[in-house]
């Protein structure tokens, strides 16, 4: 009987070292958490109404006019709104996660110095924050970062690196829409005979000939580079008759389903580039030869052969 006791006795404290335990581990755990999902950055970066990227000593500042943010280092040209947003996003986002390195001489191991990129944000003259964006962690899926001020590196969570280092925050996009929706596409050339093309049921046809197949697979390759045409650079040292866009030499059309246009006004080529533009937008763009030469056709080139 005594016994029985005994292990009954041994077996109850047995399970109160188990409960202690694991209550322990999970305390533990729930710190560790709680740390590495503290905040890196405190302040409050919606206040912020400038930002400098800096990068190998060069520095993209962008500054916050009237709810929109510019490229400032860039003549005050329109900034890619998506890109600054995703960047302010992300910048909230930093947790501290684990603590990588207090050693001020590792920092470059880490691109958390001049070799990595640096942000800083700021609210009128007054500056909100300083960091450092580094390389990825060992799993590609985590990013060592570093408040300026401090030595302490930290390894947060998920690669996000991509949104901050940036050769160009500008807004190059020259055109985009759903290629899908397309119903006509109208290519005017100087000196050429117009080429239309319509859909109908689904299938591309010529509009100068019935009997003519049209190769469904040009169209295609036509519409996917017109459909998200991007800018190499924008332009604001010339004007329209420096650029041969007051009688452009070629106006590509794309007449959509709900009969919206987009429109494309190609001017003289220069250096391997042409000028661009849209019809009521006067920002000037340039864009690489190789992409305007695809969009150049004749008729014959939409010949299924």
């Amino acid at each position: 009987m005594q016994r029985f006791k005994t292990t009954i006795l041994l077996a109850v404290v047995l399970g109160i070292l188990i409960i202690v335990t694991a209550t322990a581990s999970i305390v533990s755990n729930r710190k560790q958490e709680d740390k590495n999902g503290e905040a890196l950055i405190t302040a409050n970066i919606r206040e912020a109404n400038k930002i400098e990227i800096i990068k190998e000593g060069e520095i993209q500042e962008l500054s916050k006019i009237d709810n929109k943010w510019v490229v400032s280092s860039k003549s005050g040209v329109d900034a890619d709104q998506v890109a600054v947003n995703e960047m302010i996003n992300k910048t909230e986002e930093i947790t501290k996660g684990d603590l990588a390195s207090t050693n001020p001489e590792k920092k470059a191991s880490f691109e958390v110095d001049e070799s990595g990129v640096e942000i800083k944000m700021y609210s009128g003259d007054s500056l909100i924050t300083d960091f450092f964006v580094g390389k990825a962690g060992a799993d590609f899926n985590s990013t060592y970062v570093r408040l300026a001020e401090e030595d302490n590196v930290y390894l947060t969570k998920n690669y996000i690196r991509m949104y901050f280092d940036k050769s160009d925050f500008r807004d190059l996009a020259i055109l985009d829409f759903d290629k899908e929706k397309v119903a006509e596409i109208k290519i005017d050339q100087q000196g050429k005979e117009i080429v239309i093309l319509m859909k109908e049921g689904g299938a591309w046809k010529a509009e100068w000939y019935d009997q003519f197949k049209v190769d469904e697979s040009k169209v295609t390759s036509l519409l996917s580079s017109l459909s998200k045409l991007t800018a190499k650079d924008v332009i604001v040292d010339k004007n329209l008759s420096d650029t041969g866009l007051t009688k452009p030499e070629t106006t590509l059309t794309v007449k959509m389903e709900n009969e919206e246009e987009e429109i494309l006004l190609v001017g003289k080529k220069e250096n391997e580039i042409y000028y661009v533009k849209r019809p009521f937008d006067d920002t000037i763009y340039t864009v690489a030869e190789y992409k305007i030469k695809d969009m150049q056709k004749g008729k014959d080139d939409f010949e299924l052969k």
